[in-house]
C-alpha cells in the first residue's frame, strides 16, 4: 500500500526486544546467559527476514507475537501477511491457522526443562 509520501506502508505489531523477553522472564524468572543469548539472536534474525519478506507484499502486516506457555514450551508466532490477498477461511493448516495470507511464519520456542531456544517456520 503506496503513502501519500511515496512510500510503501507496513503494519507492525511487534514487541520492543526487552518486552519480548520479559513476556517470558516475568514469568520464569532471569534467564541463563546462553538462553537470553540465543532468544536476542533469533529475535534479530526473524525481524530481519519479516522485512525481507514483507518486501515482496502488496499490502504488507507484520506480527511477532509475545511468549505464551504450551506445556512446557513457551512459544512466540511470528509472521508476514498479505493483506492484498483475498482471505480464504478454508485455507488451514493442522493447527488450524488460517494461512491464506501468509508470506512467511513460523514460531520461537523456549523449552523450560533445558532452557534451549529454537525457531520453526
Amino acid at each position: 500500500m503506496e503513502s501519500d509520501n511515496g512510500y510503501n506502508e507496513v503494519k507492525v505489531k511487534v514487541p520492543a526486544l526487552h518486552e519480548f523477553i520479559f513476556s517470558l522472564t516475568d514469568k520464569i524468572g532471569p534467564l541463563d546467559e546462553e538462553s537470553r543469548g540465543d532468544i536476542i539472536s533469533q529475535y534479530a534474525y526473524e525481524m530481519s527476514n519479516l522485512f525481507s519478506y514483507a518486501k515482496g507484499a502488496t499490502k504488507p502486516m507484520i506480527t511477532f507475537d509475545c511468549f505464551v506457555k504450551q506445556g512446557r514450551q513457551w512459544i512466540a508466532g511470528f509472521a508476514v501477511k498479505d493483506l492484498g490477498i483475498a482471505d480464504d477461511p478454508n485455507k488451514v493448516n493442522w493447527h488450524m491457522q488460517n494461512t491464506s495470507q501468509w508470506v512467511y511464519a513460523g514460531a520461537m520456542v523456549y523449552d523450560e526443562r533445558d532452557g534451549r531456544v529454537s525457531c520453526h517456520h
